[in-house]
């Protein structure tokens, strides 16, 4: 009994009770079987084949005996000893569509795509029929004990056989084939993530480029742990010119394929019975940095049973908790994390997080400064602490405290000199304070590492433009616009530019296209409406005001241009009314007062 020890020993009393009734009852299907699915609870496959051996003595033709000896030698990747026993299943049990599926995937392990294709194409046929074997699997319910048990089961759904059809097809080269197994299996079950991701590989092939892109976002969508779809997207933003897109989808692949690795060296520590309680915190921090919560709360908690006085559990249970809101959790965690390590700068820090993230939320200033001492503290304990140096920083920013987060972001940058993300804070501070020269010097940096970034473009235009020199912007803004075609933000701009240099048709292009973009942009349509009236194009303008008017009628602005070219063509009543309208919404502002009191001289002197 000592090799089956390893799941437990409530589980190991089990098997030795139905050891003890299985000598009782040698001749007992039900008692036979108990046994053998309490040993596969235990990976105690040697045995449990033995056991079935004695089961298929009792009755050669009993399906459900041969169908689990192939189980057993699949789940040990004998797939040609799986096969005849699968074989045997099917005969016996014709109508029995599981044990088909199982015959399909022995022989798609071995490569042999014709016979697996027969066998799954039968396997789907009886899983839509009204008839089909029904077997009734007497397994105790282990679930609890071994979380591993639900792998040992299979149980193929009709999408899955559809999945492995595709595949078959997919081998083979047929395509248009296996988009046609995937597409009925993503009808049969949308969320089956596989499914979408094939049918993105698929038209990879096809070089159906945008197809192809949209399923392998579906994929990541479904689930974003699939390293692979992240991979594929990363090839796919690549050949279409999207660098940054690119680069960002290869790193997400990189991530989650090391965190994998981690993952399943820890689940082999927890499977050696090694000391559990740093393995599940570190079980913990991966499902932290997957965003699972209530998964790594689980973990984090198990690991606190195991070995209480363990600081690290107790941090990260802290940083779990304040992500999912909860305030007066993550202190307590992280206060008891430096009762235990008074001198642990991590649980400063989960501290300054949880002030940082109620400060979000109440704005208070006092929060923010909460945070603040916490992450100093962290910075005290360790000098070269990354993550609190940038929410110092952050921190400052948000409370325009430029020349300390100037000072923060500059430790930080001389640590990781690298870090794209750094050196743009750092060029955002230097905007910020106007020290246009510095922030300069940092976008051009950047450029000139990844010279597919968005971000320095626009800055660089808005500083070049502010010097006159405009040639200069549009230029960074056209460059903007060959990394990203259709953005709004960067046509308005362009508009704006070319207003100011009073080059008309150019300016009216781009705020076309910021409307062709987004129909509903009513400060495009109003712009245009300042620059027809400018060049005394009334209809078109009146035209374009009025439809920035419908769109938002509650801005005061848009009804101040309408009364103004309600004005030009001599409709001073329309006028009048419209810019009272703008009164009411802004009754402080001057200037369309003075556009009142124009409106009515020019009534009073008979213009109308």
């Amino acid at each position: 009994m000592a090799t089956l020890s390893i799941a437990g020993q409530d589980l190991t009393k089990t098997v030795w009770k139905f050891q003890q009734d299985a000598e009782e009852h040698p001749q007992s299907l039900d008692v036979q079987m108990r046994l053998f699915f309490a040993l596969m609870a235990l990976d105690g496959y040697e045995q449990a084949v033995k056991v079935l051996a004695n089961v298929i003595n009792i009755d050669k033709k009993f399906a459900e005996g041969h169908y689990w000896l192939g189980r057993i030698n699949y789940i040990q990747e004998r797939f040609e000893v799986a096969a005849p026993s699968f074989l045997s299943a099917v005969s016996l049990a014709p109508e029995w569509s599981g044990a088909y599926a199982e015959l399909g995937l022995c022989y798609f392990r071995m490569h042999k795509y014709t016979e697996a294709e027969k066998a799954f194409l039968e396997a789907f046929r009886l899983s839509s029929s009204t008839v089909n074997y029904s077997f009734q699997c007497p397994t105790p319910n282990f679930s609890s004990s071994d979380e591993r048990w639900e792998s040992k089961v299979s149980s193929l759904s009709p999408a899955n056989m559809l999945h492995y059809l595709g595949l078959i097809s997919f081998e083979r080269g047929l395509f248009e084939k296996s988009e046609e197994y995937y597409l009925k299996g993503i009808k049969l079950d949308p969320d089956f993530a596989d499914l979408h991701f094939q049918l993105g590989l698929v038209y990879t092939r096809q070089k159906k480029w945008k197809l192809a892109e949209e399923f392998f976002l579906e994929t990541v969508q479904l689930n974003t742990q699939m390293a692979q779809a992240h991979y594929q997207l990363s090839l796919l933003y690549f050949k279409r010119g999207k660098h940054q897109e690119a680069k960002q989808e290869m790193d997400i692949s990189q991530r989650l394929n090391k965190t994998l690795e981690e993952r399943l060296d820890q689940q082999v520590a927890l499977m050696r019975n090694e000391d559990k309680a740093p393995v599940l915190s570190n079980l913990g921090r991966m499902n932290l940095n997957d965003q699972k919560y209530e998964a790594a709360i689980r973990d984090y908690r198990k690991a606190i049973w195991h070995n209480p006085n363990l600081a690290e559990a107790h941090n990260g249970l802290g940083y779990a908790y304040v992500l999912q809101g909860k305030w007066e959790l993550a202190l307590e965690a992280q206060e008891k994390a430096l009762q235990l390590n008074p001198k642990m700068p991590e649980a400063y820090s989960g501290i300054g997080m949880v002030w940082f993230r109620k400060a979000e939320i109440s704005g208070k200033i006092t929060d923010y400064e909460e945070s603040l001492t916490a992450y100093r503290k962290a910075i005290v304990l360790k000098v070269d602490f990354p993550e609190a140096l940038a929410n110092i920083a952050n921190i400052n920013m948000k409370l325009h405290r430029f020349e300390d987060a100037e000072l923060n972001y500059g430790k930080l940058l001389l640590l990781q000199p690298e870090n794209p993300k750094i050196r743009l804070a750092l060029a955002e501070v230097y905007f910020q304070q106007q020290k246009y020269g510095l922030a300069e010097v940092h976008y051009h940096k950047l450029l000139q590492t990844d010279s597919h970034l968005i971000e320095p473009y626009y800055r660089l235009s808005t500083i070049t433009a502010s010097q006159g020199n405009l040639d200069i912007a549009i230029g960074h803004l056209k460059s903007a616009l060959k990394i990203q075609p259709d953005t709004v933000q960067t046509y308005y701009r362009l508009g704006e530019i070319y207003t100011f240099q009073g080059a008309f048709e150019q300016a009216k292009k781009s705020y076309q296209q910021v409307i062709a973009l987004q129909s509903s942009a009513a400060y495009a349509y109003d712009q245009l409406a300042h620059l027809y009236g400018e060049k005394r194009q009334l209809d078109e303008a009146l035209q374009m005001s009025q439809r920035a008017v419908e769109l938002e009628p509650e801005e005061a602005v848009y009804l101040n241009t309408l009364s103004w070219l309600y004005y030009l063509v001599g409709t001073y009543s329309k006028a009048e009314q419209t810019i009272k309208q703008a009164l009411l919404l802004d009754p402080d502002n001057s200037l369309y007062r003075e556009a009142l009191t124009a409106i009515k001289q020019a009534q009073t002197s008979g213009k109308n």
